[in-house]
């Protein structure tokens, strides 16, 4: 890769833009902390940004598009620039459009962190148009600006008359949904107001009413505008051309602008009066005149944003926006903000590409999971109790993944709602990362674990809640002083107590106060809005946020929770038994939805084939006491919501409490829930709930009786952890429900019986099911069905207390039953694990037409399905030795899964001649989507487990060819900072796309990436407890190679988010070939330090780097 990629600013260039292949991407949507989002999309076709607008698809400014379409149509519906050029004393005037017709000039792309710039130059004419991106942060409007600059190439001047703008922009208040099928409908809704009282200057766009068809009509006054004036002209602003029809005439396409030829007076085109404003799609064109002397440059500022009615625009945001100096700071602003935000993972190797994709990938990764933002205690002792709230998260969607429907909050502290797996799988490094989040990802994604074992889809962050018992003393504590104007104290404390007696979040506290007039600033309680915040955060109780939202439970959601507990565990090793057995125990979500039984979800078709249909019951056909317990968790007292209906709604007791357990149990119960939904052979974990794990593409197995690998390897990991935890904590008591009580019984005996009966060797090539097995199953699946049927209502409210040296007992018994069933999937496998399962079932049928139930008989052995990566990646986790890791990374490379003209790792091998039941993978062709792509964050879990195994070998030499800053940016298509969901293999038919990069950074590949950033510089457990003592100590071991280090022979990185850590080595030696640092060197917070010979620090020293109070940290070798 080379430097010429990149620009000064470290903005990755990619050149002749528009001839390129087709890539999308989006601006972050991040307004800051204090600001409201704006959301916006781009492309590399006309002038770039082919969508924008606020909260979600329905607040659209410019429409939005999907990418297949936004490829074609942005040129001419997007922004663009028309102009008539007059070189002076020439007598000539062009017309011309910068970013329009192909093939003029040299067109040039210039991606940021957090904004956007192209660039044309026009030797011909000898004009240079440069057209910036960026939105604008720290502001209580959310709003995109757009700096088009004119620079004069030649040795003489020229006169240019310019329209600039958005050619469709719509008006606020019309649902996507509505524009994409009535859209000719809408149109009569649309309107532009404020054209006379501005002079054209300042159109506001949205629709009278609401567009529903209902009873109650809806006035709308909130609305979308733009604002344009010449920088260094603030004062003086421009007039719009909002009809396009004074532009084009009858000319629909938009592409030749009738109404424009040369000698038009852009000005007197707008002012005309010949503007129609209403029954039609408006554009936004501001109208200008420009004089260019020899080598001089104008800048046009347009601002296109919302309000929440006509008065704050005119009133309140009009003046800040055009205030000298305003758009330059905003420009900083929008620049600071990533770079403020990625200081957490700074990072200095000799690798510079290396050191930027680092922050890019924690910049993303804070999209998808949401970025920790510690209020209340700022401190992280043992005094301190920190209060966690997630920014800036939201589901990814953007134009490529089209199907998602994103939210960005229009409040502070901005967020929007994820899905449990992605939220989960993105906040893994918190802890590392943010110390202080502490426990609270474990506890919070454990409770949302309902008593079967599965989980609601959508996560949303935290709500506050202030307790009645220390409200009065908040309000004590706010020492609200005399108010503003004449606004009577008594009420705006009223007020302000209202507020806080319901579920807030940060931004929507604000929102209201504002509303309801009792700002910060006119309560006059002395206090900043950040003090405020805190303040209030100190007092309130963090309540979790979910929704069940799905019509199935998907099969993999619940291992990421693993992933949560290791990050925590290493570095609070020594908070591990409180976490597990403490007394802050957890609940138990509760969905509307139930798992079916075998009886009702075993169907028999037409053709005699038997499928799972209607694996779960939810809303539609809620079973009664499943109805009757939701309700009741809802009438709780301690329930909240939100307004999207995402609350915690916990399965309750007989005494109408919320069911509590503690983590230890908790997890227990779910490893024997998971176990008890082994298949009939004890391979895979069955897919019983209509959904299968993230590769959502094969979402016809579940109907098929499917069964995955991967889960039955994180099954096997989490039943190894607790068995590790009985042996550490051998005095400790897992107490769990006594309905799990009768499950656990019931398995221990068919355990016992099954061993007993169980004949090997064994011949699975043919034939049935072995009947030994096929009773196993049976048995734990009546238990399992049993189980749950006592808990479509409430817990009874019993617990069973469990001796660690029972559940030792019966761990032991489950994993030895696990690894026959390992052993067996593998010989299937020929050595190799497979990933996916299905069998074909035979049953009989009992009861009248229409209300039969199955009982099954009998199983045909399984369809052993081909390759898949995930298999291998999760087997990595439980294998005992290096050796066997290293002989399972030599089988995949030499598996059709290694992709060796491209050398990267295919997510499956060929599915060719695969049914086409397996779901739409299938219908993909092959290396496209889920179907045999290089799908990033898979083949980087596979990079992960290597450097988990201790291959650093050959993790670096994978890496070299795998990672995305590593690739040919020319082959990638995108900025090698940028992640991708997918990369095209070269299974695909079109050899030109092999190696390209599709759908944008909000993938959960940053996880992977940043999980491999950690290891590679801490070591796999920083913090660690003394074999010895007990004591805490903290230790480094990274795996740096020798080409990271720099001509000064030291590495750094940032530890914990905020100290720096500089590793010296003047061998220049891989590090994993040193035999471990001499001496360490650290300075405290407070200037005070200290020199420690040998290779680790003690816990004194070791308290003083987790509680923060140490800046930087020197290792020497």
């Amino acid at each position: 890769m080379a430097a010429s990629d990149f620009d000064a600013a470290g903005r990755y260039v990619l050149r002749g833009f528009d001839e390129a292949p087709p890539m999308s991407s989006f601006l972050a949507g991040v307004g800051g902390f204090w600001g409201l989002p704006t959301w916006a999309f781009y492309v590399n076709r006309g002038q770039a940004v082919t969508s924008f607008g606020v909260l979600n698809k329905d607040g659209p400014i410019a429409k939005f598009e999907s990418a297949d379409v936004a490829y074609r149509s942005t040129s001419c519906n997007g922004f663009r620039t028309l102009l008539n050029v007059d070189h002076s004393g020439s007598g000539t005037k062009h017309a011309y459009q910068p970013f329009f017709e192909p093939g003029v000039g040299q067109r040039d792309m210039f991606v940021g962190m957090n904004e956007l710039e192209i660039h044309e130059t026009n030797s011909e004419i000898g004009l240079k148009t440069e057209v910036l991106y960026f939105t604008v942060s720290n502001e209580d409007f959310p709003g995109l600006v757009r700096r088009t600059t004119f620079r004069n190439l030649n040795k003489t001047a020229m006169k240019v008359d310019v329209l600039d703008g958005l050619m469709k922009l719509e008006p606020s208040g019309i649902p996507n949904s509505s524009l994409m099928k009535i859209g000719r409908t809408m149109e009569a809704w649309k309107n532009v107001f404020n054209m006379d009282a501005s002079d054209q200057c300042c159109p506001f766009f949205h629709v009278s009413t609401d567009t529903a068809d209902v009873a109650q009509v809806k006035v709308v006054h909130e609305g979308h505008f733009v604002v344009a004036f010449v920088e260094g002209q603030e004062e003086q602003l421009l007039p719009f051309v909002v009809d396009p029809a004074v532009v084009f005439g009858p000319e629909t396409t938009l592409r030749c602008p009738r109404g424009f030829p040369p000698g038009t007076s852009p000005e007197a085109l707008a002012r005309s009066g010949k503007q129609c404003r209403c029954a039609r799609t408006p554009c936004a064109l501001a109208a200008t005149s420009l004089s260019l002397a020899p080598g001089e440059s104008v800048s046009l500022i347009s601002v296109y944003g919302h309000s929440s009615d006509l008065a704050e625009l005119t009133e309140k945001i009009l003046p800040r926006v055009c205030a000298r100096g305003y758009i330059s700071q905003k420009r900083e602003e929008a620049a600071s903000l990533p770079a403020t935000i990625t200081k957490k993972v700074e990072t200095d190797t000799a690798s510079a590409v290396f050191n930027e994709y680092i922050k890019m990938n924690f910049w993303d990764n804070s999209l998808r999971g949401g970025l920790p933002c510690i209020l209340g205690d700022q401190g992280n002792g043992v005094e301190d109790h920190p209060k966690v709230y997630h920014c800036f998260s939201r589901i990814h969607g953007d134009i490529e993944r089209d199907y998602n429907d994103f939210q960005l909050d229009l409040t502070y502290y901005s967020q929007g709602p994820g899905n449990y797996r992605d939220v989960n799988q993105n906040r893994r490094l918190d802890v590392f990362l943010e110390p202080r989040v502490r426990d609270f990802n474990v506890r919070q994604f454990l409770s949302f674990v309902q008593a079967d074992g599965y989980n609601p889809l959508t996560v949303a962050s935290i709500l506050f809640k202030i307790p009645e018992s220390k409200l009065d003393q908040l309000m004590s504590t706010l020492n609200l002083g005399e108010p503003c104007h004449e606004q009577k104290a008594g009420s705006l404390i009223a007020t302000l107590r209202e507020l806080l007696q319901g579920p807030f979040r940060p931004g929507d506290l604000f929102k209201s106060m504002h509303q309801k007039g009792c700002t910060v600033q006119q309560l006059r309680c002395g206090l900043s809005r950040e003090e405020f915040l805190h303040t209030v955060a100190q007092a309130a109780e963090q309540v979790p946020a979910a929704k069940y939202n799905q019509d199935g439970f998907w099969s993999d959601h619940w291992t990421y929770n693993l992933d949560l507990l290791d990050n925590y565990v290493s570095i609070y090793p020594d908070m591990e038994a409180e976490l597990l057995f403490g007394p802050r125990l957890i609940p138990f979500f509760i969905s509307p939805a139930t798992v079916q039984s075998r009886a009702k979800k075993y169907q028999e078709q037409e053709n005699g084939t038997v499928i799972q249909k209607d694996a779960v019951a939810d809303e539609g056909h809620m079973l009664p006491a499943r109805q009757q317990q939701v309700e009741k968790a809802q009438c709780h007292a301690g329930f909240v919501q939100d307004s999207r209906g995402t609350g915690n709604s916990w399965h309750l007791d007989a005494s109408g409490q919320p069911m509590m357990v503690s983590v230890g149990a908790k997890l227990l119960m779910l490893g024997v829930l998971k176990f008890s939904t082994l298949d009939p052979l004890g391979m895979g974990i069955e897919m019983e709930a209509g959904k299968p794990g993230w590769n959502d593409a094969m979402n016809g197995l579940p109907g098929i009786l499917g069964s995955t690998m991967p889960e039955t390897y994180e099954t096997l990991r989490l039943l190894q952890y607790l068995e590790l935890v009985t042996e550490r904590f051998a005095g400790k008591v897992f107490e769990v429900p006594a309905e799990m009580q009768h499950l656990l019984g019931e398995l221990e005996a068919q355990l016992v019986k099954y061993t007993l009966e169980q004949a090997l060797p064994e011949d699975l090539t043919s034939g049935s099911v072995p009947k030994a097995d096929f009773a196993y199953w049976d048995a734990v699946s009546a238990a399992r069905e049993a189980y749950r049927g006592r808990l479509e209502g409430s817990f009874s409210g019993a617990k069973q207390r469990l001796s660690s040296s029972s559940v030792a007992s019966l761990l032991e018994r489950m994993i030895s039953k696990m690894q026959h069933g390992i052993a067996r999937a593998l010989k299937l496998g020929g050595g190799l694990s497979p990933t996916y399962f299905s069998y074909e079932v035979t049953i009989k049928t009992d009861g009248a037409s229409g209300s039969k139930l199955a009982t099954a008989v009998s199983f045909k052995l399984p369809t052993v399905y081909p390759f898949f990566l995930e298999g291998p990646v999760r087997q990595f986790k439980v294998l005992e030795s290096q050796h066997m890791k290293a002989d399972l990374h030599r089988r995949v490379h030499a598996s059709p899964l290694y992709d060796s003209p491209i050398k990267m790792y295919k997510v499956c091998e060929s599915l060719k001649d695969q049914p086409l039941s397996l779901g739409r993978v299938t219908a993909f062709a092959g290396g496209w989507l889920e179907n045999e792509s290089i799908w990033l964050h898979m083949s980087y879990k596979y990079y992960l487990e290597l450097l988990r195994a201790g291959l650093f070998n050959e993790f670096f030499e994978e890496i070299t060819t795998g990672l995305v800053p590593f690739m040919d940016p020319k082959i990638y298509g995108r900025s090698p900072l940028e992640a991708s969901s997918f990369i095209v293999s070269s299974a695909f038919p079109d050899a030109a796309m092999h190696g390209r990069g599709f759908l944008a950074r909000t993938s959960g590949s940053t996880a992977e990436m940043l999980s491999m950033w950690s290891l590679m510089m801490a070591g796999p457990k920083p913090f660690r407890l003394s074999p010895a003592s007990g004591r805490l100590e903290l230790a480094f071991e990274p795996a740096l190679p020798s080409w990271l280090f720099k001509e000064d022979n030291t590495v750094s990185f940032t530890f914990l988010g905020h100290i720096k850590v500089t590793f010296h080595n003047p061998s220049r030696a891989n590090t994993w070939e040193l035999s471990g640092p001499t001496s360490l060197f650290f300075v405290a917070t407070d200037g005070s330090f200290k020199r420690v010979e040998g290779g680790f620090l003690e816990q004194e020293d070791a308290l003083l780097a987790r509680e923060l109070k140490l800046a930087s940290i020197e290792v020497y070798y």
